[in-house]
């Protein structure tokens, strides 16, 4: 299997960009031509590209914003200008990811690939927060049961969240599910509602930001192999 290999996109990207979303979301989820421009021109560094085998798998971008209000989340549309993303803040404390797009068969690895982009991001410009707004598309399914709230705390038999999309937030290190964001986005199979996601750069204010943001994606394999080898060992001891 190939490695995926994150970089920051450049302008000829953005036709490719508007394909993979055409790929993945319904025609009103889809950023127009015009507004990936927009967040292009105000901020490059925050639209990053997964490539395997030279071909472009999966596609990010994020804007730096002044504040957010957890206990009070605005929508995705209040967020980003309805999309354009002009009202990025350069020095923003808090990066936020304004949408994420994988193609079918590679979106969990290209989606973590990302997301550690995301975070190296970060690190590199010394940004304390980030914050995702993502989807709980299983919930439409369960609606006439339960509450957006109920269903997104809701575990299956193992113990993991019912919700597949979820589970993949849940298992990124370092990231918190929060809590339900009503009227976040357009978004059916979700019933209009976001997923808060919160990520702290545990590296904030730290010297070396260049280093750390290099040698972040080793320190989360290390990680990784921890929490494999300690699995492994209570189901020993079981």
């Amino acid at each position: 299997m190939a490695k995926i290999v994150v970089r920051q996109a450049v302008r000829s990207d953005i036709e490719i960009y508007e394909a993979l979303q055409a790929s993945r979301w319904r025609e009103e989820n889809i950023a127009s031509h015009k507004n990936l421009l927009s967040r292009f021109r105000t901020y490059p560094q925050g639209m990053l590209v997964a490539e395997e085998d030279g071909e472009i798998v999966g596609m990010v971008y994020a804007m730096r914003i002044a504040d957010y209000d957890e206990a009070h989340p605005s929508s995705w549309y209040e967020i980003t200008n309805d999309g354009a993303c002009d009202n990025h803040v350069p020095d923003g404390p808090i990066l936020f990811g304004v949408d994420l797009t994988t193609l079918p068969g590679v979106g969990a690895r290209a989606g973590d690939a990302l997301l550690v982009g995301i975070g190296q991001m970060a690190i590199q410009y010394n940004i304390q927060w980030c914050i995702l707004g993502g989807r709980m598309p299983g919930y439409h399914r369960h609606k006439a049961t339960m509450t957006a709230d109920e269903y997104l705390w809701k575990k299956n038999k193992h113990g993991k969240f019912l919700d597949r999309q979820v589970r993949f937030y849940a298992s990124v290190p370092g990231l918190k599910v929060v809590r339900v964001i009503p009227n976040y986005f357009d978004d059916p199979d979700s019933d209009d509602n976001g997923v808060l996601l919160r990520w702290r750069n545990p590296f904030y204010n730290w010297p070396f930001h260049s280093i750390l943001a290099r040698v972040f994606p080793h320190l989360l394999d290390i990680e990784d192999a921890y929490r494999v080898a300690q699995r492994r060992l209570r189901a020993i001891r079981k």
